[in-house]
């Protein structure tokens, strides 16, 4: 690979090492070889800005769950020297101990298993821009704290920062502004055309609320592992957890900004979506009562297809932010 050191073998190997590297071997400069300088990093809390922003986050993690790790459970990559490469990284932190202050309160003692779905862009050796889709609800939830309760407070500490604000209303503004997704009676054929498929499965079931469009693409004991400790197998379960969402939003649209995957075998794939999910939230339902605001969503999900149907999803994204854009003033 272009410009990247000698020791990578290719881009997925690089994603997995420097990980290994800043969190098992606790090597934190590290990240000021492996992140660029005007790096962009965007969460649903915020972007954050440059290699020094990211170490002092990092710092801050380890201070408050010393024995955090990152495990590698899927590196889908896709790009060239020429386009720049491009991986979804989902992690896993499994038993991580709440020793020290955090973002969201003094230490519980709790341990918190959380996964994360990182998207890094990547030219010669650095990263120059991250998307970062963390499991904050459920993490909160593990320690024993109130979620609405932490979303307030945040939301308070945070009110006056404008660029969050603005960063927030231009995504909102963009997915609104965006054609909708085609829509058709019948779906491409995943194996030839995947990502036509997707696209008209995010427009199915998001667009148009056709939440029957899972028995056409889940297999029937398909298992969903969703945020904040949702686990859903077989058809209806999914349904219903989709429809959770549709109960207390209005007017979804779904804006899929990216797309990767990789062949196991003939037969399974492995897909990366990141895509943007915004709403009216003026029904009561999973995040309290209606708000009138209209929310949005940075979300990542991972697919495994076994001959063109799902057999496994991994969808992530950070409802505490979510929670925070409700009570923000």
């Amino acid at each position: 690979m272009k410009g990247f050191d000698a020791e990578f073998t290719d881009y997925a190997d690089y994603i997995k090492r420097i990980t290994d590297r800043i969190w098992k071997e606790r090597n934190i400069g590290a990240i000021a070889r492996y992140y660029a300088e005007d790096a962009v990093i965007h969460t649903l809390g915020g972007p954050v800005y440059g290699s020094e922003a990211v170490i002092n986050n990092t710092i801050k993690t380890l201070a408050a769950f010393p024995d955090r790790r990152l495990d590698t459970e899927a590196v889908i990559c896709t790009g060239d020297d020429t386009a720049g490469h491009y991986s979804s990284h989902r992690i896993i932190s499994p038993a991580m101990t709440n020793l020290g202050h955090s973002e969201f309160g003094p230490p519980t003692g709790r341990q918190a298993t959380v996964r994360t779905i990182a998207d890094c862009a990547a030219r010669e050796n650095h990263i120059h821009e991250e998307w970062l889709m963390r499991d904050n609800m459920g993490l909160v939830q593990q320690l024993g704290l109130d979620p609405h309760a932490v979303a307030h407070r945040l939301a308070m500490e945070n009110q006056h920062e404008q660029a969050v604000h603005d960063w927030l209303a231009r995504e909102i503004e963009r997915v609104a502004s965006q054609p909708p997704l085609p829509t058709t009676a019948s779906l491409a054929d995943a194996k030839t055309d995947l990502n036509t498929f997707i696209r008209q499965v995010f427009a199915s079931l998001w667009h148009r609320r056709d939440i029957d469009t899972v028995e056409k693409v889940y297999t029937p004991d398909a298992c969903l592992h969703g945020p904040a400790g949702r686990e859903m197998t077989g058809h209806a379960p999914i349904k219903a957890g989709i429809s959770e969402l549709h109960a207390t939003l209005s007017g979804t649209q779904a804006s899929v900004d990216h797309i990767c995957s990789v062949g196991i075998d003939d037969d399974t794939t492995e897909v990366a979506i990141r895509w943007v999910l915004t709403g009216k939230h003026d029904q009561a339902g999973i995040y309290g009562a209606a708000s009138g605001r209209r929310l949005m969503f940075l979300v990542g999900t991972h697919w495994r297809l076994y001959q063109g149907s799902v057999t496994e999803e991994w969808t992530v994204f950070d409802e505490l932010a979510v929670l925070r854009q409700i009570y923000t003033p």
